[in-house]
């Protein structure tokens, strides 16, 4: 059934994909494959979810009550594409509770993707986190989020990374990188230098 339900969710458009269209049961149809299935079960029915939107808001955020760790992994997925202000609050609570660094990167990528109020702030946070791989998930969230704000602190991010010398941080400099690339339209590497430099002309308004 719950094949049958994202084939037949992965045809539908925007506006046809709703909850008056497959029906309230099917929301909590996704929500029992996520819990009780595999990985890729899981990810497909997450991203219907996210697909619904605001419909399935109630469902996703009542389904967070006892979760796994697994399941909350996917259930962030699905609120990434819900957005709204209840699930923004929730994802950047999970940033600061959540132990499990797994579980803080997926927070940051959804944020990324939910364009939440507040998720500036929360993400330059999170690009602090003491997992890099949650540093590179916060960085290239800050580029999805398109907040140029962001520029000054993933230019930081960059220099940091850079200079570390923690293969671990090779990541966080590619993200840091693209999210810059991303916000400014620069057509510049990796090297914190340049960045400094357009920085400086930014600033002067040059």
């Amino acid at each position: 059934m719950i094949r049958a339900l994202y084939s037949a969710a992965s045809g539908m458009t925007a506006q046809q994909l709703n909850v008056d269209n497959i029906g309230q049961p099917a929301v909590t149809h996704l929500l029992e494959a996520i819990r009780v299935g595999d990985d890729v079960v899981g990810k497909e029915c997450a991203s219907v979810l996210g697909r619904i939107g605001t419909p399935a808001t109630d469902a996703v955020l009542g389904a967070l009550d006892g979760s796994t760790p697994r399941m909350r992994l996917r259930l962030f997925d699905a609120m990434g594409g819900i957005g709204g202000g209840r699930v923004g609050e929730v994802l950047r609570r999970a940033l600061v509770v959540e132990t499990d660094w797994r579980l803080r990167a997926a927070a940051a990528g959804a944020l990324g993707r939910a364009k939440s109020p507040g998720s500036l702030e929360a993400l330059v946070g999170a690009t602090r986190d003491a997992d890099p791989l949650v540093r590179a998930r916060a960085a290239a969230a800050l580029g999805d989020l398109g907040d140029r704000r962001a520029a000054g602190r993933l230019i930081e991010l960059l220099e940091s990374s850079r200079a570390s010398g923690d293969p671990g941080d090779a990541a966080v400099v590619r993200d840091s990188g693209a999210s810059l690339r991303a916000l400014t339209g620069e057509a510049i590497g990796d090297d914190p230098r340049a960045w400094r430099e357009w920085q400086a002309r930014a600033s002067s308004g040059r």
